[in-house]
């Protein structure tokens, strides 16, 4: 009896996958302005509409999204989104020598209530940061958020020292987020911030841009118009890029060294109207 020889077919070979951001694959600069709702030609204008639409809409959001098993989160850019720091002579520092104390200041008098507004409705707040981690990082930085009055937030996430794209490192905690979290908000003044795709495929028309639905499972994204400038108080680190990335600014590869300047006293948000007093 005549039997069909035996043949073993060859393993297929499987290359080793390489990672793609999932924004890089589905977000390009022809679809990014279907998703942008609102522009704004500075960034007090774009912090005073986002207060003002929380504050109205936030307990019918929270609602919805508990009513159907959903826990919302809140995500803050640190550097040139929520503080900065500024001379007493109003001029950010650029570069060179220090010779005078710089002052920590927020960047917005709408941060800190829109922080509260949503501390308030208990929802957890996270800081995502470019800043290189270690020891004097971390407690230079909850300084400065307790000099702020910034309390009560869930994390912080810094940048391991073993990586070099920001973007890539912003994403990934955000897609860490999302396996527990809606990030009902985010924010920053970069566009790695809030998407990760390649850098000469994002507009850079100079304004602010609020954004819907531009990542899985993230609802609103502000989009601040970037300030590109370097704190005072802020030195290189030996172990990140001492130029940033392409995909950042250069402000986020720096780590606080130097004693913070006493705070001037902010005038506060009402939290009846939301106009600043």
């Amino acid at each position: 009896m005549f039997r069909r020889p035996r043949v073993q077919a060859k393993r297929k070979q499987v290359s080793r996958p390489v990672f793609v951001s999932k924004s890089v694959q589905t977000m390009t600069k022809q679809s990014l302005p279907k998703h942008i709702k609102h522009r704004f030609s500075d960034n007090e204008s774009a912090w005073s509409f986002v207060f003002r639409y929380f504050f109205q809409y936030l307990p019918v959001l929270v609602q919805s999204y508990r009513t159907t098993g959903h826990e919302p989160c809140v995500i803050f850019d640190i550097d040139q989104t929520v503080l900065q720091y500024q001379s007493p002579l109003g001029v950010i520092y650029k570069g060179g020598p220090v010779t005078h104390t710089f002052e920590l200041r927020l960047m917005s008098h709408y941060v800190k209530g829109l922080y509260e507004l949503f501390q308030s409705h208990g929802i957890p707040i996270y800081f995502v940061t470019g800043r290189p981690f270690s020891k004097a990082t971390k407690l230079n930085t909850e300084r400065e958020f307790k000099a702020l009055g910034l309390a009560g937030y869930r994390d912080i996430y810094f940048m391991p020292s073993v990586l070099h794209d920001v973007g890539i490192f912003k994403e990934s905690v955000r897609d860490q987020l999302r396996d527990k979290h809606v990030i009902l908000f985010n924010v920053g003044d970069q566009w790695t911030d809030v998407v990760n795709m390649p850098i000469d495929e994002t507009p850079d028309d100079g304004m602010a841009c609020l954004l819907f639905n531009v990542e899985p499972k993230c609802d609103w994204s502000l989009k601040l118009i970037a300030t590109h400038h370097a704190p005072s108080s802020y030195a290189p680190s030996s172990k990140s890029p001492t130029t940033g990335s392409i995909f950042d600014s250069v402000f986020e590869t720096f780590a606080p060294l130097a004693p913070l300047a006493p705070i001037k006293p902010q005038p506060p948000v009402c939290h009846a109207c939301g106009h600043v007093h």
